[in-house]
């Protein structure tokens, strides 16, 4: 019952819905077409009123139109030349010096004269072994590092084997990718003297780069001789550019990648390893070398200087005792009998201090017993065994 009660429902409101647009929808549609009708009908008394004015002034019209189109026409030999750019005029397809700097200029109408605008500052850059991916802007897409068995399937660069692979003078397989950049140095001639003026300046480069590859082994062109070569690069490239009028200035000629092919890269690798193994022996027995070469010299010079100075030290040693003794044996011969006794006190007193002694005063009377302590340098003798001799030191000057 509930499910008959929302069907009529349903069908009461579109019969309401048809009996809404059938009733009002008809009156909206009359009224709409009323005002068309209306505002057509003006539409063309107004067109009607316009061509009787414009058929009333024509000769006005005329010449009014006539003058629009020729200040229309004078106007388009304004030339706007950016900032950074130059243009070169041609008339009658001539070129007209000089070129125009930036700014606004005016110059012949087309077909009489046309400004090509050019960027000579511009650096422009050439690729050999490799082109650029433009669209290869995700850095997902571009590896961490360019190996020598990187096989360069995507990221941003492309390979190009037929211009990169080369020979050289040793006879062997090795990838070069070189960026020349270049500006142009007289943009007529860029323009206007060669039909493809890229393509020709990727020609020259190519050239000079398999000349120098066949003229110099691998290992000059890998790391030993890079830097020379790059410049050796730039002024031959440079000189035969000049040759041909190519009107281009070299700025820089860069070694972006060279290694051997990827299919000899393991093979490579050990060699390379083995020439830094040697190269860090080298460099191991050199710096040793240089150590040890000060350091015995040195030493050399330093007993060199140590025997000098012993030897300076003994003859005056010597010449100092020799003096002494001289000072001595005068003394003597004045007065014998006190160098005699001088020379024994000091004999004495150089030997007294390094031996254990007892002194007895002689002039006193009665026996006289000696406790001898135990102490540091002496020894005690022992129960039962007999004392030591006393030594009674002579008052009296011993006799030479």
């Amino acid at each position: 019952s509930s499910l008959l009660v929302v069907t009529n429902s349903l069908r009461l409101l579109a019969y309401r819905r048809e009996w809404f647009w059938h009733r009002w929808g008809r009156r909206w549609r009359e009224a709409g077409q009323a005002k068309l009708d209306a505002w057509r009908a003006q539409a063309a008394a107004g067109r009607e009123m316009a061509l009787a004015w414009a058929r009333s002034h024509r000769p006005l019209l005329l010449r009014l139109g006539g003058g629009i189109v020729v200040i229309a026409y004078l106007l388009s030999g304004l030339r706007l030349v950016p900032l950074g750019q130059a243009g070169l005029r041609l008339f009658l397809g001539r070129y007209v010096a000089p070129p125009l700097r930036p700014g606004l200029h005016y110059f012949w109408p087309w077909p009489w004269g046309r400004v090509v605008r050019v960027e000579p500052d511009r650096l422009r850059v050439v690729e050999i072994g490799y082109r650029t991916n433009p669209k290869a802007t995700a850095p997902e897409l571009n590896p961490a590092a360019y190996e020598w068995n990187t096989l360069h399937q995507k990221g941003r660069i492309i390979r190009k084997p037929e211009e990169s692979l080369l020979i050289t003078g040793d006879e062997n397989l090795v990838e070069v990718n070189v960026a020349v950049h270049y500006r142009l140095k007289e943009p007529t001639r860029y323009l206007w003297g060669m039909a493809r003026p890229e393509a020709t300046v990727r020609g020259a480069a190519e050239a000079v780069l398999l000349r120098l590859a066949v003229a110099n082994p691998m290992d000059a062109l890998i790391s030993r001789d890079r830097a020379l070569l790059e410049a050796l690069f730039r002024s031959r490239l440079q000189e035969l550019l000049d040759a041909y009028g190519a009107g281009v200035e070299v700025v820089n000629v860069c070694f972006q990648d060279v290694h051997p092919p990827v299919e000899v890269v393991d093979a490579f690798r050990e060699v390379s390893s083995a020439y830094e193994e040697k190269l860090q022996r080298i460099n191991e027995a050199e710096g040793y070398r240089n150590e040890q070469i000060p350091l015995a010299r040195g030493q050399a010079v330093r007993e060199v200087v140590q025997a000098e100075a012993d030897r300076v030290d003994r003859i005056q040693r010597a010449w100092g005792e020799a003096q002494q003794f001289l000072r001595v044996v005068r003394a003597y011969q004045r007065a014998p009998e006190v160098t005699r006794l001088r020379l024994y006190l000091q004999a004495l007193e150089n030997v007294l201090p390094k031996v254990d002694k007892v002194i007895v005063d002689t002039k006193g009377a009665g026996m006289r017993r000696l406790w001898l302590l135990e102490g540091k340098g002496q020894e005690v003798p022992p129960a039962g065994a007999s004392p030591a001799p006393v030594i009674t030191l002579p008052t009296e000057p011993m006799e030479e």
